[in-house]
């Protein structure tokens, strides 16, 4: 099995990726909902993640391997932690997974459960990445409830900038489209078997 994950900074273009992916993938691809410890933000959200409180997403981690295939979690604003992952009984061992993540799977290896996730399968990354001030903008409009302070968190997160070179595929989201970007990512995902 290989495991593709889309990662990038917040605002970066991965939830538009992955949506394109889904739509434009053969069947040899599956899309596991993301578990996430937040409430929704846009009826959108719904299409690629599952809302839990912090006390359920701490009972499947409690649970280990058995319900949860790999979570992680990273720091926000103030002391307020979102935990991620994606539950076992999502996953299609049979094809390859396309997970949407985010920066913290690569930034914060520590926080994995299980510890060996991303070097037990082979694991492919496809980063979306823009400027601050592109990756601001499309966080105001996706999610204008953001507060200043959760803002600049999200913005100001650590950078994979020194990781970018060890990654299967890194598109820079500034000045093309969603279909572009899109396009890009099928045509590199189609010579990948299972």
């Amino acid at each position: 099995m290989r495991n593709v994950y889309i990662v990038g900074p917040s605002g970066g273009g991965k939830t538009s990726l992955f949506h394109y992916l889904r739509a434009h993938l053969d069947d040899r691809f599956h899309f596991p909902l993301r578990v996430v410890s937040r409430r929704p933000r846009t009826a959108a959200d719904g299409l690629e993640n599952v809302f839990l409180s912090h006390d359920e997403f701490e009972e499947l981690r409690r649970k280990g391997d058995s319900s949860m295939f790999f979570s992680w979690h990273r720091l926000m604003e103030g002391d307020r932690v979102e935990y991620y992952g994606y539950r076992t009984c999502d996953i299609d061992p049979d094809k390859i997974n396309v997970f949407s993540a985010n920066n913290a799977l690569l930034l914060y290896p520590d926080s994995y459960i299980p510890a060996n996730t991303l070097t037990a399968h082979d694991s492919c990354f496809i980063a979306c990445i823009a400027p601050a001030d592109i990756r601001r903008a499309r966080l105001k409009e996706r999610s204008p409830e953001f507060s200043d302070a959760e803002l600049e968190v999200r913005i100001n997160q650590e950078s994979i900038d020194a990781m970018l070179g060890s990654l299967d595929l890194v598109i820079d989201t500034t000045d093309i489209s969603q279909e572009e970007t899109g396009k890009r990512a099928v045509e590199f995902l189609s010579r990948i078997r299972v």
